[in-house]
């Protein structure tokens, strides 16, 4: 399992390390701004565990803590109301991730890793994109 991320701003396995708070060694850079992280360590350390919301968390940051995309964080909790103090489930990713870059579509994502476009907007509940945003790939 690993998670793609497309950046112009993370250019180097330092930067990379500092960013996703990982040793240097885990970090692999495929081609210039394309960096790809193995990470069977980071799903360790999210693999059946719950974790207390702080009054200042939102999904999104909760998503990017534990690179699970915010889909799967509120399916995993439905009926839950988010909040300071809630503690929450935090599910398991057993498939690639990527993370969305600035100029990214569901288009050029589907493109760029040959997903079929539908499937893409219906695994990760999608209507729009935004930047940093988790998704899962088949």
């Amino acid at each position: 399992m690993k998670i793609i991320f497309d950046t112009l701003e993370l250019s180097n396995k330092k930067e990379a390390a500092k960013f996703f708070k990982l040793p240097e060694n885990e970090i692999v850079i495929k081609e210039k701004g394309r960096i790809e992280i193995e990470i069977a360590e980071v799903v360790e350390r999210a693999v059946e565990s719950y974790y207390r919301m702080e009054t200042t968390d939102t999904l999104f940051s909760i998503s990017k803590k534990f690179f699970v995309p915010v889909s799967l964080i509120k399916e995993a909790n439905e009926g839950v109301i988010f909040a300071g103090g809630v503690v929450i489930y935090i599910p398991v990713v057993k498939c690639d991730t990527y993370i969305v870059s600035p100029m990214d579509t569901i288009e050029s994502i589907s493109l760029k890793f040959n997903q079929d476009i539908q499937k893409l907007k219906e695994r990760n509940q999608l209507d729009y994109l935004f930047a940093g945003q988790i998704i899962l790939l088949d």
